[in-house]
């Protein structure tokens, strides 16, 4: 077997000497030819250079460099991929403001033991590494895979796999031996379509003390979340410590979970200590709106403020399976159980699992008040509570069938609460509602006597592995891990998805120009664009822009569909996209994003175009501002009728800019210290603040609207 593994190897690495091999030290210079003897020095140098099939990148171990690492040109192939990685005496540090590795409408890649360090979460304005694919005519790029890598303190992914144009996706992610950490979010796939992001695996990965961030509306804070995957299996993995600052109300943060994906397998992983924030989620596991035929099984879950396994939510097709897994200690706050059922729930099954819960959870087993339920399976579980809690507690009842099941509380009496009524004894429940008939038991569970403790050990953060000066070359090729093949592809359904925050290239703070404090100022907005109806709103500055500076758009449109902003650009910057501050926020038929892009190139009279999906009477407002550092807070508000107010935003620097907007009618700024652009609909007001406090935009008269605000700090 050695000689045959040895032989495999062997095989793999002749196949990728078809390449070049590069290196990078800060000692070398980027006049050198990049070769051991005589490396270059810094990542701009890697970064203004095209590589091929079988090239392969090495940055010295122990060394630190500035990035971030870009790749758009470049393009490795599945058996001779573009390698990147660490050689000599231990491990590499790639250190950003901004993004760490981008790669970008381009695919064959091999990332190996790196350290990527975003500095600090709060400040940092990009992602550990990035993969996007934003191409037009529905292309699906890959394989990519990561292997032996740390990523800490980016604003937002740790890892990110995005599709942001129609079905455009990719197929063949493999992640593994990595661990993600004091990110927003550990691993995050998104895409524009259903089913864009296929056969992905996720081995081996832990994901911890990613805090999610206060103020955004969507749920942040996640150890491993997949959207819109058709194939992916995520075992052996660790999720703890997530979600500390999340504040959303609409949805939180979860340990490992899936939405908007099918055929996804999730098994033999731990999520403990997981938080919602302040009110929301922070479940171990859960299988999210629209998830199909995917498996939880073999998992264990404990000591999370949200339930140990959530399943259901809005459009879910169901046909999942939830089995022999463990919940133990869940549902710390907000009324959750060990496991719960919420939302759209059909052809589900709970087969085998074991629930230990105890107060404040509100049950072992839960079905929410609300669920529209279609054949949902409780089997052979064995469910142990203690104090007053009830076993089950079924809020909903039709279309739920529980049999074989243990069901025991530890002063040896039953509680059952059933559509509101409390069954005391499981035969008078039997009798009562015709559930379990005879299949169920009222005993203690085998092997267990009494509530075991949790006492979770936190688990290590691992340190890459060291790869060793190689002779005559460095190899740091992992044997490859098989993808799985999907056993049934269903046809996914379309469901409005937030937008995603969308930075793929670098922030590089601007060198300040003297200027009287607050170092922000005002250079330019043209009128806002006339109401049409278009996919592709655009603006134009009537001057040159400043490199540097910072341009901010808002786009607003009128439409009772889904629609989408997949993009945001400029002639001049060209493939860059503009973050999102506000993400696409609705308000009956309307809606309303802003968007932004520090540090611009400077241009003749740029103009920056929206791209959307089947939009209607869409209007843009652009501005260029000067002296702006990073995105510091955010709010929407809507309030369909009465008082026009963005909502108030409390800004945690002394020298921020507002942007505030509203569509909803022609509107007058009726507050002061805000300048104020009008358009037939849409109106934005900038207001540039000297002191920490709380701001809102308020606007007249009160009509239907929408409205957002978003605050950013000055150098």
């Amino acid at each position: 077997m050695k000689i045959l593994l040895s032989l495999g190897l062997s095989f793999a690495l002749m196949t990728q000497l078809k390449g070049a091999d590069y290196y990078v030290s800060t000692s070398g210079s980027d006049a050198n030819p990049g070769t051991q003897a005589l490396p270059w020095q810094t990542i701009s140098k890697v970064n203004s250079t095209t590589f091929g099939a079988g090239d392969r990148i090495f940055f010295q171990g122990g060394q630190t460099f500035t990035g971030p690492l870009i790749f758009a040109a470049s393009a490795g192939t599945s058996t001779n991929p573009i390698v990147i990685g660490s050689y000599g005496i231990g491990i590499a540090t790639i250190s950003s403001t901004g993004d760490g590795i981008d790669i970008t409408d381009t695919q064959g890649f091999l990332i190996s033991s790196l350290i990527l360090n975003g500095g600090n979460q709060s400040t940092n304005t990009g992602r550990g590494i990035y993969l996007l694919n934003d191409l037009t005519g529905n292309v699906t790029l890959g394989p990519v895979s990561i292997n032996n890598v740390t990523i800490s303190n980016f604003k937002y992914e740790g890892i990110a796999i995005y599709g942001l144009n129609g079905s455009s996706g990719w197929n063949t992610i493999t992640i593994t031996k990595s661990t993600t950490y004091g990110n927003r979010d550990g691993i995050q796939s998104y895409a524009a379509a259903n089913g864009a992001i296929q056969n992905v695996v996720i081995d081996n990965v832990v994901a911890h003390d990613n805090p999610g961030t206060s103020g955004y509306s969507n749920p942040s804070g996640s150890g491993i979340v997949l959207g819109q995957v058709n194939g992916a299996t995520i075992q052996r993995c660790i999720a703890y410590g997530n979600g500390a600052r999340s504040s959303s109300t609409a949805g939180g943060p979860v340990g490992i979970w899936c939405y908007d994906s099918s055929n996804v397998v999730i098994q033999y992983c731990e999520s403990y200590n997981n938080t919602g924030g302040s009110s929301v989620d922070g479940d171990g596991f859960d299988l999210d709106i629209n998830t199909s035929y995917s498996i939880l099984r073999y998992n264990y879950s404990h000591g999370n403020t949200g339930a140990g396994y959530l399943f259901g939510a809005a459009g879910t097709v169901g046909g999942n399976l939830i089995e022999n897994n463990v919940s133990q200690n869940d549902g710390l706050k907000n009324g959750y159980a060990g496991i719960e059922a919420w939302g759209t729930v059909a052809n589900d099954k709970v087969d085998s699992n074991w629930v230990f819960a105890q107060s404040p959870a509100s049950a072992g087993i839960r079905i929410a008040s609300g669920a529209m339920v279609t054949n949902l399976q409780f089997r052979n579980n064995t469910i142990f509570v203690t104090g007053n809690l009830p076993i089950v507690k079924g809020d909903t009842i039709s279309g739920v069938t529980c049999s074989g099941n243990d069901y025991w509380r530890t002063d040896g009496s039953f509680l059952v609460s059933w559509n509101g009524v409390q069954y005391t004894s499981l035969n008078a429940w039997e009798t009562a509602t015709g559930q379990e008939a005879g299949t169920g038991f009222n005993e203690p569970p085998p092997w267990l006597l009494s509530m075991p403790s949790p006492t979770p050990t936190p688990t290590p953060t691992p340190t890459p592995t060291a790869t060793p000066t190689p002779t005559p070359s460095p190899s740091p090729t992992p044997t490859p891990i098989p993808i799985p093949t999907p056993t049934s592809t269903p046809t996914p359904t379309p469901t409005p998805t937030p937008t995603p925050t969308v930075t793929p290239t670098p922030t590089v703070t601007p060198t300040p120009t003297p200027t009287p404090s607050p170092s922000i100022a005002f250079v330019q907005s043209p009128a806002i664009a006339a109401l049409t109806a278009s996919t592709t709103p655009s603006a134009t500055f009537a001057s040159d822009t400043t490199t540097g500076n910072t341009i901010i758009a808002v786009v607003s449109w009128f439409s009772s569909g889904s629609e989408t902003i997949t993009n945001v650009r400029d002639n001049v910057n060209g493939a860059i996209n503009y973050s999102v501050a506000v993400p696409l926020y609705r308000a009956q038929s309307r809606k309303i994003a802003i968007y932004y892009l520090n540090n611009i190139t400077g241009g003749t009279t740029p103009t920056i175009t929206a791209t959307l999906s089947n939009a209607q009477s869409v209007q843009i407002a652009i501005h260029e501002f000067r002296g702006i550092n990073a995105l510091d807070t955010t709010h929407t508000n809507n309030n369909g009728y009465g008082s026009a107010t963005t909502g108030s935003i409390t800004t945690t620097n002394a020298n921020d800019l507002l942007i505030g907007a509203i569509l909803g009618g022609t509107e007058t700024g009726s507050e002061s210290g805000w300048n104020l652009k009008v358009g037939s609909n849409l109106s934005v007001e900038y207001s540039i603040v000297s002191s920490t406090g709380t701001y809102a935009a308020t606007f007249t008269p009160p009509t239907t609207y929408v409205a957002a605000i978003a605050s950013f700090k000055g150098n």
